[in-house]
């Protein structure tokens, strides 16, 4: 059984499975951008797992649009669920923040074991335009998922309130008010890391651009 499939049968423990996953994307997208390079593909399909069920260990994949610049305009890399709504504008973005929505996405869609909208641009995609209209809180507080036994519930009954500020700070749809990964170019910036639903779980913690050496007594996961 892939870990996708078990994560579609683990039910309301599904949260606990994902979080130590999470923590080492979000760690692995920050080391990313701390050597100055945006990955502009971040998705489901660009992760992968290795290693024993009680010791996985992930690896962010497939560099083919990744570039060492950090802003950008007119652009719209990646997979259209995605995008970083900015993305669509005529004016320049930061892509670090893009890859940290992507983040988000990928994080969402596990725990939902679904994409939870198909498109990011504007009025194609009908559960995106809701986040739009009504905020992404709200239209995360509606959005329903499956659990073993084909029962359907509404999201917010079966993740912790952590994590559905985790995911609002990391999807929202203005930049300036989305939240980041610890990147040291944001300065005093809110940090996911500061969140309860990830802080104390940061696999390299200290990492430092130009250090020969972290807290941490593992490498990178990328």
């Amino acid at each position: 059984m892939s870990w996708t499939a078990e994560l579609a049968e683990s039910g309301i423990d599904r949260e606990s499975r994902i979080q130590p996953i999470a923590a080492q994307l979000c760690d692995a997208v920050c080391w990313l951008h701390e050597f100055g390079v945006s990955h502009r593909d971040i998705s489901v399909e660009n992760v992968v797992l290795t290693g024993s069920s009680e010791s996985l260990k992930l690896k962010l994949i497939d560099f083919g649009m990744a570039v060492t610049a950090r802003h950008t305009q007119g652009t719209r890399h990646g997979k259209s669920p995605y995008r970083a709504p900015e993305m669509y504008t005529h004016f320049e973005y930061d892509a670090f923040l893009a890859d940290t929505f992507a983040t988000g996405v990928v994080l969402l869609a596990m725990i939902k074991v679904s994409y939870p909208w198909t498109s990011t641009r504007p009025d194609v995609d009908a559960d995106f335009t809701k986040a739009m209209l009504v905020g992404m809180r709200k239209c995360l507080e509606s959005m329903k998922t499956r659990l073993p036994g084909g029962v359907v519930v509404a999201l917010k009954q079966v993740i912790s309130r952590g994590m559905m500020e985790l995911l609002e700070g990391l999807l929202a749809l203005q930049p300036c008010r989305r939240h980041t990964l610890g990147q040291t170019c944001f300065g005093t910036r809110f940090s996911a890391w500061k969140g309860p639903w990830l802080r104390g779980l940061r696999p390299n913690h200290g990492f430092r651009v130009g250090d020969r050496a972290t807290t941490s007594t593992s490498g990178p996961i990328l």
